[in-house]
């Protein structure tokens, strides 16, 4: 079983190899002195640096990586290893899942990865005689049409959770792309199904948003200890005031017990859910490790 999770600063040294790897099985194209010098700005500069998306086994390491830039898909590569798995296809869903098209520049020369984005669904708009560095290895421009339109809205609601949404909790859990836990990342923090059934059972505390009677966001208030807990949108269905109803909810559920709320979440510029708690009235209280903050809001006089 393979779980998808973003990179962390130590990654780079294994991504470096799954690249290496990677690169032997496929661009048999490459000069030895251009393999060289491509090999010390994958190693060296864009892996330790990256934002990437990983694939990871069961032992927790790396097999594959995605790098996206917007909605340019600017590396792909999988482990010849764990090749034929559909390692890369699941890495691609998962950014797909953004509601606009992708696009990616593929080495001609490279007819694997040419057959594998076209089975994707991306067609060839362009092409260049030679890569990004005027190397004699033409590019195929490609490129994905965004998923189709979400049907017309007809019905928005927020009502407390059942056990029978609890499978798609951990579905919409997984799906978002910002703040990304996998499945096996929550079992470690101890979120599993049975664990929040028990929740439920304790008291009142999960909201679900539905949309068009679909469960596409929850939110989970941790009474005894004051905190917002949880509060995810699939993507897709931002912009439809669901995030602002669930929190509505929850925060009242906490004043009732609590004068002073928190909660925290990754405080890097480009996570949407900053400015969303700004926006609410919440107050940024301390910067945390490893880039997350902590928020705190007052019960109103």
């Amino acid at each position: 079983m393979f779980e998808i999770r973003k990179s962390q600063p130590g990654d780079a040294p294994a991504l470096a190899e799954v690249w290496r790897r990677s690169v032997h099985a496929t661009h048999h194209f490459l000069s030895d002195e251009d393999f060289r010098q491509i090999d010390l700005l994958v190693s060296q500069q864009y892996l330790p640096q990256a934002d990437l998306w990983l694939a990871v086994d069961d032992a927790g390491a790396p097999v594959a990586f995605l790098g996206l830039s917007g909605t340019h898909v600017d590396s792909l590569f999988v482990d010849p290893a764990v090749r034929g798995q559909g390692i890369g296809k699941l890495l691609l869903a998962h950014v797909g899942q953004m509601p606009a098209a992708l696009t990616v520049d593929v080495n001609e020369q490279n007819a694997q990865a040419v057959g594998f984005y076209l089975q994707q669904g991306f067609v060839q708009t362009g092409r260049s005689a030679t890569d990004g560095e005027g190397r004699p290895y033409p590019l195929l421009h490609l490129r994905r049409a965004a998923p189709p339109a979400l049907p017309p809205v007809r019905d928005i609601r927020v009502r407390l959770a059942t056990p029978a949404d609890i499978p798609v909790l951990f579905d919409v859990r997984t799906s978002v792309l910002q703040n990304h836990l996998s499945r096996g990342q929550m079992v470690e923090w101890g979120v599993t199904p049975e664990t929040t059934l028990q929740l439920m059972r304790q008291s009142p505390c999960i909201w679900v948003g539905e949309v068009n009677g679909e469960v596409v966001a929850f939110a989970t208030a941790d009474v005894e200890g004051g905190s917002v807990f949880a509060m995810f949108i699939r993507p897709g269905f931002e912009g439809l005031g669901l995030g602002r109803r669930l929190m509505a909810e929850v925060e009242a559920l906490l004043f009732r017990h609590h004068e002073l709320i928190w909660l925290e979440t990754d405080g890097r510029d480009p996570v949407r859910a900053n400015g969303f708690y700004l926006k609410l009235g919440w107050t940024l209280a301390a910067q945390l490790e490893e880039g997350d903050v902590r928020y705190e809001k007052r019960r109103p006089a």
